[in-house]
């Protein structure tokens, strides 16, 4: 205590002779951080664009921990776990915000969170049983704070006026059915079933139903049911709006469902001039209703962190309900979810309670891959490649799917 105000009263007489001035905004410097007074530094790896997110929730953090100081070590998205690697082993950074961390965990390069969480008892109930999935080998290593699902729009009044409701359950084929029955029109008067920005969107959540979308890929049955759902509802139905119209299709009401991701939603919302909601998302046979696939953007402190604690303490902050009601108020979807969470998602969208309720009411589940070899990579891209051709009328689905099994088979076959 008589050392930090010893150290206040140098500053302060620095300040005062003019010979010090605080930096406006921290500056990144790969050399370990040297304690100053009482100050913690504490570098944080993430990439340069997504650098606005945590300014939302900074100041909160500086306000609450006025003795840590947050310097952000900007990565490049080419490859940007690549760069995360070589700073974590070049102790050069303290805590990582990565989409797949858990590589780093078995590698030996992360901190394993569980004896910290229990000590400072963080509640990880408010993350249900996605926490789970975050899990390498029974051991914890980082935490959510933001999350990337795909949502299912519909335009109210269409579906009043064909007669039809999504409801809870409902399958893929029923959703194919209704597509179908909500196409109308020709010309500038068409009106389509379902708008699909991104063939990515729709190949991701088949593939993700049971798990990673990596795996899901190397399953036949699972692609052949994709494809050929595809290809019906392309050409057989001719239900699908044209990828790069379907955005400025559902705005203009004249596409009756859009499937699009969920990084923020608030912007695409206050464009839309109808009664918009959030429908349930179709399930396979079999499976369980109400649950999410989603992808995380997750933090996790370096095993060689030079303060342990602090990046702990800045991870624990930033995956926790404060800061999780800050990106929620922003339009962005955090996994630590509370009341004041989800009021504050509510808000941002318009005033609709159900639209909130149909994701923060779901079951969340984490799609992580387990493999990173390039195999499966290869098969995967393969996927994707054949919905595109599929989606544009270029390729019947049988013949896109027999490439597939062809590439699959080069890649070394299912698992």
């Amino acid at each position: 205590m008589v050392a930090r105000r010893v150290t206040s009263i140098l500053l302060l007489v620095l300040l005062l002779a003019g010979c010090a001035k605080p930096p406006e905004r921290p500056v990144t410097t790969p050399e370990s951080p040297q304690p100053v007074g009482g100050i913690t530094t504490i570098r944080l790896a993430m990439s340069a664009h997504d650098s606005f997110l945590v300014d939302l929730v900074l100041p909160a953090y500086n306000a609450k921990y006025p003795d840590d100081r947050v310097e952000v070590v900007g990565v490049t998205d080419m490859d940007r776990d690549a760069a995360i690697r070589r700073k974590l082993q070049a102790g050069e950074v303290d805590v990582v915000w990565a989409g797949e961390p858990q590589f780093f965990a078995k590698d030996g390069l992360l901190l394993p969170l569980d004896p910290l969480i229990q000590r400072d008892r963080f509640d990880l109930k408010l993350l249900g049983i996605a926490a789970d999935d975050l899990r390498v080998e029974g051991t914890l290593y980082d935490l959510p704070w933001m999350a990337s699902a795909e949502v299912l729009f519909y335009n109210k009044a269409l579906f009043k006026a064909a007669g039809l409701s999504p409801s809870a359950g409902w399958s893929w084929e029923e959703f194919r059915q209704a597509a179908a029955r909500l196409n109308s029109g020709d010309g500038a008067d068409r009106t389509w079933g379902f708008g699909l920005p991104s063939h990515t969107a729709l190949v991701d959540l088949w593939l993700g139903t049971t798990g990673a979308p990596l795996e899901g890929a190397r399953s036949p049955e699972t692609v052949r049911g994709l494809l050929q759902f595809l290809g019906t509802m392309a050409t057989g139905d001719r239900a699908i709006a044209p990828p790069a119209d379907a955005m400025a299709l559902f705005q203009q009401g004249r596409a009756a469902m859009l499937l699009t991701s969920s990084p923020n939603l608030r912007g695409l919302a206050q464009s839309w001039p109808f009664d918009w909601s959030i429908a349930p998302m179709p399930v396979q046979p079999g499976m369980d209703r109400g649950i999410i696939r989603v992808r995380t953007e997750s933090l996790a402190v370096a095993a060689n962190a030079a303060s342990p604690d602090g990046a702990w303490r800045l991870v624990r902050f930033l995956a926790g309900p404060e800061a999780a009601e800050i990106i929620a108020s922003a339009g962005y979807i955090p996994l630590y979810r509370t009341p004041e969470v989800q009021k504050a998602w509510a808000g941002q969208l318009s005033g609709k309670p159900e639209a909130a309720d149909a994701i923060f009411n779901s079951t969340w589940r984490v799609n992580r891959s387990t493999v990173r070899e390039d195999g499966p990579q290869r098969v995967y891209i393969a996927v994707n490649i054949a919905a595109q051709q599929i989606m544009s009328g270029n390729r019947p689905w049988e013949e896109a799917f027999a490439e597939y099994q062809e590439t699959l088979k080069r890649a070394g076959g299912a698992p």
